[in-house]
């Protein structure tokens, strides 16, 4: 019998590195079962489902709003490249952090058809180089 020359060879492990986190923040509407406000039609909150979202510097962010979200608006810190204020007629927008910015915690604010998104306190970004 002739003898099988070739060896079975495990297949290399790539180590794909990745160079920031590019997934979305997302806001979603949690209804509550109380009564309604005079300026909003069903009784609930905007929640900012990533109370603390790492990112990396140079990052391109997005922020999606799921449900009923007709206009998004962001009060962004000075780590984000102008402008940082941004309202867009839609549910999802896009900032850019700086090359430069230190490390740490870093407080927005996200509203969604005038009211404001909660997330815990406050969200926030953590800049993780």
């Amino acid at each position: 019998m002739a003898k099988n020359v070739l060896h079975k060879m495990s297949a290399p492990k790539i180590v794909q590195e990745r160079t920031w986190r590019d997934e979305k923040i997302f806001i979603y509407f949690s209804p509550r079962g109380t009564g309604k406000f005079a300026s909003h039609p069903v009784p609930g909150d905007w929640v900012v489902a990533a109370l603390r979202k790492p990112v990396s510097v140079g990052q391109e962010v997005t922020w999606q709003a799921v449900g009923d979200c007709r206009k998004l608006e962001l009060d962004l810190p000075e780590i984000f490249e102008e402008p940082r204020q941004i309202v867009v007629e839609g549910n999802s927008a896009s900032a850019t952090l700086k090359d430069d910015v230190a490390p740490g915690l870093y407080l927005y604010e996200a509203y969604c058809n005038g009211q404001l998104a909660t997330g815990g306190s406050a969200p926030g970004l953590i800049v993780d180089p």
